[in-house]
């Protein structure tokens, strides 16, 4: 590591902290074939963030030991990592930012995710992971940010019920591994934003829903459009949003239990097999 040139080392513009995270910016040269990075102290924001096109200085870095002590896991700290494979999340970390794991299209596991006190996963922490398949949310979870997961390679998806906010705008978009979300309270919670885009936009192989039993409302447009074949509304369920099963063209059967007492404007519009 250093400011100087060498053979097999390659430039990245990068982002640390001194002793006392003051954030300062400086072209650094990582060795080319680095796989593994130990780090005891403090990892700032940016820190291994790889903006650069063409050679990607980083795409040999497979394996990062986060400080335990860490409670903030910063803007971009991983972006476009490509050759990451596995991250373990210390107990201690309450904040998530920003982009912190985009584009790390090789991230397959996020360790001790559950065992954090993390409330809000930001914009884009985990987009374009393309083989991260799963992923256990902690119970502190109460805000999923817009395009969070983003083109990520998620098959199965649990929401915990102590998330009382998703943003609609591209939450799980184009999430096309994804076959499978379980979900409560939640779903009473998505945010709608200007425009008619929707928490699961472009989700093409979702077929299999699960409604527990903590839900009372189903929101607006949370599912259209989306292939599932059946879905079993509990009946906790006092209203179901406009739009809300709008456009599920594959979906051929359901019960809609006495409990709900309103159902808002072509909440079921659209459907060819009912």
């Amino acid at each position: 590591f250093g400011t100087e040139s060498y053979v097999n080392g390659v430039a990245v513009h990068q982002h640390y902290s001194d002793s006392s995270h003051t954030n300062t910016s400086i072209i650094y040269y990582f060795p080319k074939y680095l796989e593994t990075v130990v780090v005891t102290n403090h990892i700032a924001k940016r820190a291994f963030e790889n903006d650069y096109t063409g050679d990607n200085a980083l795409e040999n870095l497979k394996y990062i030991t986060i400080p335990s002590t860490q409670t903030t896991l910063g803007y971009h700290m991983f972006y476009n990592c490509v050759g990451i494979e596995s991250i373990t999340i210390p107990s201690a970390v309450t904040t998530i930012e920003k982009g912190v794991c985009e584009d790390c299209k090789s991230l397959e596991e996020v360790l001790n995710f559950e065992n954090t006190g993390i409330t809000i996963i930001n914009e884009d922490t985990f987009a374009y992971c393309d083989k991260l398949e799963s992923l256990d949310m902690p119970s502190t979870l109460t805000t999923i940010d817009r395009e969070a997961f983003y083109e990520c390679g998620l098959k199965t998806l649990i929401i915990p019920d102590s998330v009382t906010n998703i943003n609609s705008y591209r939450t799980f978009g184009w999430c096309n591994s994804l076959t499978s979300i379980t979900v409560g309270k939640a779903i009473e919670s998505v945010v709608m934003n200007t425009g008619f885009l929707k928490p699961f936009e472009g989700c093409e192989n979702i077929t299999m829903l699960t409604i527990t039993n903590t839900a009372t409302s189903i929101c607006a447009n949370a599912f259209n459009g989306l292939p599932i074949k059946t879905v079993s509304i509990p009946n906790t369920v006092l209203s179901i949003g406009s739009g809300a099963f709008g456009g599920c063209n594959k979906l051929s059967s359901t019960t809609i239990p006495s409990s709900v007492a309103t159902i808002g404007t072509s909440a079921f519009a659209g459907m060819k097999h009912i």
